[in-house]
């Protein structure tokens, strides 16, 4: 029985935390024996007959395999954690209820909430990412997906195999959380035990009557200073044989992501047909070069300002920009401006707010 909380047990807070930190983000190789105990643990926890184990390289390779053997298979089971089968015992463990509410909320703020801001939205954009990059390249041709309804029985199916993947680790804030009151001396049932070790041990991985499906983690995942997943030149997210290339969170196709954005060409937006995609390139060639290389119209001068226009149709609206040579460096800048801005002047004004050149202390 817990009646106050040790200082040694006070420094565990922490170090509970940025172990699952770096569980959540844990790209070494994966022990393929620790994972498959950690799966018969799960099965056994919940009380289901030991599956045949199946590995696959990466989850689209899965996820065709299980569309593509979905007889043999038996029933689909979402093993999920839930934490309401499991807080009672901290309740029983630590019955004073001052004590209680002071340990949950000082656990709460440096494991629940700084996991969860740190990393939970990391593993939620993960989540996403690697189902609608499945979603994207699964051969959806072969099954037909054109003629499924969305309430047709197989169609349902394939979304439940590509987006409801029951990996623990999507969880971390939860499992960190109770990891916790485990080290210290807190006894939690065998399902939670299962799911500290699936979290820990395994990549993806599918539940089914007969068989679990099971996939190595990922060798990259890289992230930018916002945590959203983010690579130049490379995989954001790395498997033997699937590659998931993004830019700030959103996928792009390989063709740009394996090249680095310095070296992406202006001709690519004449191509593009994705509106999302055209910003994501017009925002990484810069306008300096989309006027080099696709050339621009002047419409109007005004001192060392210019105002000019893409002649190509690249966006969802026209791109007026003004192009401003620096007195002191000499140096081009070149700023967008609202597209029914007509001269140079205006769109000066418009860059400062509103006041016009002649009110101007100090020409920038």
């Amino acid at each position: 029985m817990i009646e106050k909380l040790t200082p040694e047990q006070e420094a565990l807070i922490p170090i509970i935390r940025d172990e699952w930190i770096k569980i959540a983000l844990d790209t070494s190789p994966t022990d393929k024996l620790k994972a498959e105990a950690a799966i018969y643990l799960t099965y056994e926890g919940y009380g289901y007959q030991l599956p045949q184990i199946i590995w696959f390289d990466n989850p689209l390779s899965a996820v065709i395999w299980i569309v593509s053997n979905r007889n043999k298979l038996g029933e689909y089971s979402q093993l999920n954690f839930d934490p309401d089968t499991v807080s009672p015992y901290i309740k029983e463990n630590i019955l004073d209820t001052a004590l209680n509410s002071r340990v949950n909320s000082k656990v709460k703020q440096l494991i629940y909430v700084e996991v969860l801001d740190d990393i939970y939205y990391v593993l939620l954009n993960l989540h996403q990412i690697l189902s609608d990059a499945i979603d994207d390249n699964f051969p959806y041709d072969i099954y037909e997906k054109d003629n499924y309804a969305e309430e047709d029985e197989d169609f349902e199916f394939i979304e439940d195999a590509i987006y409801n993947c029951p990996q623990g680790i999507w969880q971390i804030h939860e499992l960190a959380y109770y990891a916790y009151f485990h080290a210290i001396g807190i006894d939690f049932p065998r399902q939670l035990t299962a799911w500290w070790s699936t979290a820990k041990e395994c990549g993806c991985w599918w539940c089914f009557e007969n068989f679990a499906v099971v996939t190595p983690k990922p060798s990259e995942i890289n992230l930018d200073e916002d945590y959203l997943l983010h690579a130049k030149g490379k995989p954001a997210v790395n498997y033997e044989g699937f590659q998931i290339y993004v830019h700030h969170g959103i996928i792009i196709p390989e063709k740009y992501g394996k090249i680095y954005p310095s070296k992406w060409k202006a001709e690519w937006l004449l191509l593009e047909k994705n509106a999302e995609l055209r910003r994501i390139l017009i925002k990484e060639i810069g306008y300096y070069r989309i006027c080099q290389e696709l050339g621009a119209i002047e419409l109007d001068t005004w001192q060392k300002y210019t105002l000019l226009k893409i002649n190509k149709n690249i966006d969802l609206e026209p791109i007026h920009l003004v192009k401003m040579i620096c007195p002191s460096t000499n140096n081009i800048h070149i700023l967008r401006v609202p597209p029914d801005i007509t001269s140079a002047r205006e769109a000066i004004a418009w860059i400062n707010w509103g006041i016009y050149p002649k009110e101007f202390a100090v020409q920038t």
